[in-house]
This record gives C-alpha cells, structure tokens and sequence, in this order.
C-alpha cells in the first residue's frame, strides 16, 4: 500500500515493477542524445553518458528497468567511438539497461 504522496509503508517509493520512463522524458532523452554526438566536447559527451547511466540505475534500484530505445540507440553508436573513455562509458551505461540490444552490444564489446 503506499499514501497519496506514492510512499509505501517502508518509506520507500511506492512501484509496480514495470518498466517506466519517468526519468528520461522526451526533453531530457533528446538533451542527452545531442550532448553524446562525436562534435561535442569530450567532456560534454561524457557527462552526457554518465547521466543517462544514472538515470537508468536509479530506475533499476526501483526495479522499473528504463525503456528508452532511443538513448539505447545513442549509447551502442557511442560504443564503437574512437575515445576509449567513451567506449568505456557507453558500456557501463548499456549494462544497465535491459534491452535485448544493449545485451548484445556488451557481448560484441567484449
């Protein structure tokens, strides 16, 4: 049971365990997609993946695993980068999505 505030009795946020997109709206997915394009600065590119990896783990942490093929998408392109530090970063924000195509690309990575 949870209140009217959406607050299960432990205090926790009250889920029902299906996947959402609460935190990756259109705006803030299309933000994101354009801050990780190869032309932006590397450090823009990389803040970029390390928010949609927060985004996503806190959506798992819910256990409402983060729908969003779109930054799915932008990640497996981030995935084979020229930039190490950006393969890197792709690869621990794809784990954490569970997409059968951020599945796949982690095996291809490995």
């Amino acid at each position: 049971p949870s209140d009217e505030a959406g607050t299960a009795a432990d205090g926790k946020p009250a889920t029902s365990g299906a996947p959402v997109r609460s935190d990756a709206n259109a705006a803030v997915a299309t933000a994101l997609k354009m801050a990780l394009e190869p032309a932006r600065d590397i450090e823009i590119r990389k803040s970029a993946a390390a928010s949609i990896a927060f985004i996503a783990g806190r959506a798992l942490e819910r256990e409402q695993p983060l729908e969003a093929p779109d930054l799915v998408e932008a990640l497996i392109d981030v995935a084979n980068d020229q930039q190490t530090i950006m393969r890197q970063a792709a690869a621990f924000a794809l784990g954490l999505f569970r997409s059968p195509e951020a599945t796949h690309q982690l095996q291809v990575m490995l």
